[in-house]
């Protein structure tokens, strides 16, 4: 959608996400009608819009002014693509160009390369909505009546003959990764094109330029231009030389947000609305799987005419975060003279200012993973709503950028997703999820009177182990799921000097992530896991990262290794309970149980009516849970549909058999650390209702924050 947003509206967001102390902050928003509106910082201190669970308590914040400000429509530009200044302009006459194509969408015009001059297009390739081949000749569309296929590659070739007034146009299928053979070229003429000089001195690769943007959905490889007309085919393919090409462009497979060409016609291109890279190109033959052994197979670039991943939105209002503000997550809030409200979310972190000696990991790469997420992914829909948020998703379909649990237009999976845009989901008005169920967390700890300072993902990844030194406890979010290499590392490295992690979640440590400069984040589904779509064979190395990307299991560290627990099930029709084990006796782990008499517990839960349930984790040697854990408590009563995950079925096993499906409570060694595991994502749900859970983990806290030496089992760890 170019232009204003046409469906009813009022949202923002706020840059940068996640703020410290000191920082100055910028709300951008947006309505679809010119209105003033009232902006006040409040407190997201707990967020819950149903009958269970604590109360909601969304605090005016204790500094920022409330006001009122003129807001109107904001535009969106989508469309992944490549914008490049040349570094010189060119003047173009005769001359020809090639490009290596796979389409991925059809029916509707599309434009895969522009050459410009002054913001308008000079001449461009492009497809009709039928595949047939076009060029756009300073306004004027050429039809060739060849077909460029959808879902395969294609190399098109013309040649611009000034003199003769003519194009000539080849098509040839490519087939990447199947033995060589003849394949049947599509040749056309088309004459008396008056074609007159053209002075370049910019391009777009993935789309035409405004006002009319056509965007193209699909791959593309090894933009060339050269003066004359020749046949550049074989240039493309490598089997002839480019030192003649004024332009031979093979994407590099960094997602760096701006990429260089050099050679005769030298530029600089800025990546909008992240192009993937780092994807099979036209020249892969399958010998190798690893990008990073055979670059020259990874030339490509995939580009979605739907992708938004940085709305660009002018800065509405500023506030500058006072230096002694206190950590938490907070928003603006915006409100209609109607009454009706929009959020604007944002984080203090207390990662640089440390106060506690206790602080709770919030996982906002979770949070963005998730974000603006579809209705399939957006939890169980276990209450009524409706949810304003919720609605406002749906309304926008996409137009404000997808979660990583989406598809693009074409079918193929979002793998990126930025902080830069709207994320209607992480804030009030949507059902419990993400921080929805992380901050009553936080409003059972503040109503226990226990303090505690808030960092987030964003800090660990940032900071590493110095995010966390200096607290003697760290809890973590229901579902830290994204984790990329520095933050495990990070808090390894914190607990094996003795740091003490209680793990309140479920599914957590699961998928390596990347991150980029941008605040994007990348995640490249591999072989294994439980995934919304299957990443394309070969293109599982992150262009962010350079890293191998998939299950943390898959790549040798399970979470198991971590944190003593790991996914084993999921299931959302209902919750279950925990019955103790047999160490849950041991006169060295009294102190959990302290008050905690009966043999079950977590019989109560504001989601699914009990504390096992949703996604859960397991203690299991094979991947790595240590030998010196204590196994303090497993669930039980799950019902048929808590299934064993992906990567774990080797075989079929019956639910109603399958002890493998469960989550499991442990106290678990790391070095001079220790953790406390609980593997449920409604562990956290039941802490206001169901009083064992509330006990158990207050005794877990108040332990954690005693710097006497906890027990060990035995010396093996």
């Amino acid at each position: 959608m170019i232009g204003p947003p046409s469906f009813e509206h009022l949202t923002g967001y706020v840059t940068p996400l996640v703020a410290k102390p000191g920082d100055v902050i910028q709300l951008r928003a947006s309505s679809s009608q010119i209105e003033t509106i009232g902006v006040r910082p409040v407190r997201l201190a707990c967020v819950n819009g149903e009958a269970v669970g604590p109360n909601q308590r969304i605090e005016p914040a204790s500094f920022g002014a409330e006001r009122e400000i003129a807001v109107s429509r904001q535009s969106l530009d989508p469309g992944g693509r490549f914008e490049a200044l040349l570094s010189a302009p060119i003047l173009l006459s005769s001359f020809s160009l090639a490009v290596a194509l796979q389409p991925t969408l059809s029916g509707k015009d599309r434009v895969a390369w522009t050459l410009s001059s002054g913001g308008a297009a000079q001449f461009a390739v492009g497809l009709g909505a039928d595949d047939q081949l076009f060029a756009l000749v300073v306004g004027m569309q050429v039809n060739f009546l060849l077909t460029v296929p959808t879902g395969r590659w294609s190399i098109v070739t013309m040649q611009v003959d000034a003199e003769q007034r003519r194009l000539e146009a080849q098509v040839t299928p490519v087939f990447p990764g199947f033995p060589r053979r003849e394949v049947a070229v599509q040749s056309a003429t088309v004459e008396n094109v008056a074609v007159s000089p053209m002075p370049i001195d910019a391009m777009t690769i993935g789309a035409t330029v405004l006002p009319n943007r056509i965007s193209f959905d699909g791959r593309v490889d090894r933009p060339t231009l050269a003066l004359g007309c020749v046949d550049l085919a074989n240039v493309v393919l490598g089997t002839a030389s480019p030192d003649d090409c004024l332009i031979h462009w093979t994407f590099a497979a960094s997602a760096a947000p701006r990429q260089r060409h050099t050679g005769r016609c030298s530029f600089e291109a800025t990546a909008v609305n992240h192009p993937l890279t780092a994807v099979k190109g036209v020249r892969w033959t399958g010998e190798s799987h690893d990008r990073r052994l055979v670059p020259d197979h990874y030339s490509a670039a995939h580009f979605n005419s739907d992708a938004m991943t940085e709305a660009d939105w002018a800065s509405t209002t500023e506030l500058a975060i006072p230096a002694d503000a206190e950590s938490g997550v907070y928003a603006f809030e915006l409100t209609r003279t109607s009454g009706e409200r929009a959020y604007a979310s944002f984080v203090i972190s207390a990662a640089t200012r440390k106060r506690n000696r206790l602080a709770v990991l919030l996982p906002t790469y979770t949070y963005l993973a998730y974000s603006n997420a579809s209705d399939s992914m957006r939890g169980p829909n276990s209450f009524p709503g409706p949810y304003a948020a919720e609605q406002l998703i749906d309304r926008a379909a996409g137009a404000f950028g997808r979660s990583i649990y989406d598809r693009f237009a074409d079918r193929s999976g979002v793998v990126i997703v930025s902080e830069r845009r709207p994320m209607v989901s992480f804030g009030p008005d949507h059902q419990p999820w993400g921080y929805n169920i992380d901050s009553w967390l936080l409003d059972w700890l503040a109503r226990e009177g226990i303090s505690f300072d808030v960092v987030t993902d964003h800090d660990l990844h940032r900071y590493g182990k110095d995010a966390l030194d200096g607290y003697d406890c760290v809890v973590t979010g229901h579902h830290p799921e994204y984790v990329t290499t520095r933050m495990w590392d990070g808090v390894a490295a914190w607990l094996a000097g003795g740091g003490r992690l209680m793990y309140l979640g479920g599914n957590g440590f699961y998928w390596r992530t990347a991150v980029d400069d941008t605040g994007a984040i990348e995640v490249r589904r591999a072989e294994d896991g439980t995934r919304p779509f299957i990443g394309a064979p070969g293109e599982y190395v992150h262009a962010f990262s350079d890293e191998v990307g998939g299950l943390w299991r898959r790549l040798g560290r399970p979470p198991q290794s971590l944190v003593g627990v790991g996914m084993a099930a999921q299931g959302f029709s209902r919750a279950a309970h925990y019955r103790k084990s047999s160490d849950a006796g041991d006169p060295r782990v009294a102190f959990i149980f302290d008050g905690v008499d009966s043999d079950t517990f977590g019989n109560r839960g504001a989601l699914g009516g009990g504390a096992s349930g949703y996604e859960i984790d397991r203690y299991d040697r094979e991947l790595g849970s240590s030998s010196g854990a204590f196994l303090l408590a497993t669930s039980e009563g799950h019902a048929p549909d808590m299934l064993r995950t992906k990567e774990e079925l080797l075989s079929f096993v019956p639910p109603f058999m399958d002890r493998r499906a469960r989550s499991d409570v442990v106290l678990s060694p790391y070095g001079n650390g220790d953790v406390f595991a609980v593997g449920s994502m409604v562990w956290v749900a039941a802490l206001h209702c169901d009083p064992g859970i509330a006990r158990i983990t207050r005794n877990v806290v108040q332990r954690f924050l005693d710097p006497t030496p906890l027990p060990r089992k035995h010396e093996q760890v």
